[in-house]
């Protein structure tokens, strides 16, 4: 693989953790803590 497609596929993976992020403070704001914190845990994971 290309140091080219290895870093697009970084850059997705890092965009779909910032939209988990954004799930979560939004479930954070309806009282979904568990859901939110579940979301948190993919986000990070998603993120290394």
């Amino acid at each position: 693989m290309s140091v080219e497609r290895i870093r697009a596929e970084a850059g997705r993976w890092l965009l779909q953790a910032e939209d988990d992020l954004e799930a979560a403070e939004a479930l954070v704001n309806f009282g979904k803590h568990a859901q939110a914190a579940f979301l948190c845990q993919q986000a990070g994971e998603k993120a290394l």
